[in-house]
């Protein structure tokens, strides 16, 4: 309790962003520099990230990984751990997602979301754990690891069983090590984000999957911006579990204590997103962030 009511400084500390290319990422790098923190950007594509170095000022360093692969996860960790000699928060924001029928869904595309949103998470942690148990203490705390979940952690997605079921194991993970790490003073945190504009996920789906997956999802969607300030406050005074979008949450508990009713509305919504035969029809102009 008495470390909540203690505000870390930014200034000058040490920020890994896994998935910083595009989307909450891209955002969270931005403001944390302007904060002063020093960064170390993971992704895939690097082109973006020496893009992004170079709108930062350049002062900070970048590293290609895929984090599908656990090879490149523990190398990337170990890597950003020796650009400053230290790591105080890590922030995975990496992961993709598909929807469509789960008996229509690829082996290899399922394989591909269960490797990069939570294994890939596994391996980032294994790699990272041991070096924040032994590096001095910052502010009251050695470290803190930061999973961005989603809402759906707490309420499975019909058309994106893969997707839901790997952000519910982020989630679930987060809250096995946060008394787990406790005694080493590393918080975990994990993020709940609802539905984000300016990002490529929904773009991407609608690419992969040929649907519009703005006609499922309800409600006005957040900017990465007021998602990212939500992390930032996440990193000054570190707490267990963020809710970006007012009472998203207390919805989600709404709809977990209501499950029959909660399905009922799943199902009809889904009427206007599928054929009899799962198949997907667009019914609203989805419209891509610019």
């Amino acid at each position: 309790m008495r470390k909540f009511f203690v505000k870390r400084d930014v200034q000058e500390m040490v920020v890994v962003i896994v998935g910083a290319s595009s989307g909450i990422g891209r955002a969270l790098a931005k403001l944390l520099a302007s904060r002063g923190a020093k960064l170390v950007l993971i992704a895939r594509r690097i082109e973006l990230l020496e893009e992004l170095n170079t709108e930062l000022g350049g002062q900070h360093y970048v590293i290609r990984a895929d984090v599908s692969k656990r090879e490149d996860c523990e190398r990337a960790i170990h890597r950003a751990f020796c650009c400053w000699g230290r790591i105080d928060t890590c922030v995975y924001c990496a992961g993709h997602g598909r929807m469509e029928s789960f008996d229509k869904m690829t082996p290899d595309s399922i394989q591909s979301i269960i490797d990069t949103n939570f294994l890939g998470a596994v391996w980032c942690c294994r790699a990272l754990i041991p070096l924040m148990k032994t590096q001095p203490e910052r502010h009251g705390y050695t470290g803190q690891i930061i999973l961005i979940s989603s809402a759906c952690a707490r309420r499975g997605v019909p058309f994106m069983a893969p997707y839901t079921a790997t952000k519910a194991a982020q989630l679930s993970f987060a809250e096995a090590l946060g008394p787990e790490l406790r005694t080493y003073n590393v918080a975990v945190t994990s993020v709940h984000p609802f539905t984000v504009r300016d990002t490529e996920f929904f773009s991407l789906i609608e690419k992969r999957s040929g649907c519009n997956p703005r006609a499922f999802v309800p409600g006005t969607m957040q900017t990465v911006e007021i998602v990212s300030e939500t992390i930032y406050h996440s990193i000054e005074r570190p707490r267990s579990e963020v809710w970006p979008k007012p009472f998203s949450r207390m919805a989600l508990v709404c709809s977990i204590i209501f499950r029959s009713l909660t399905d009922w509305v799943l199902i009809h919504r889904n009427c206007v997103l599928f054929r009899r035969d799962n198949e997907f029809r667009t019914t609203e102009k989805f419209e891509t962030a610019k």
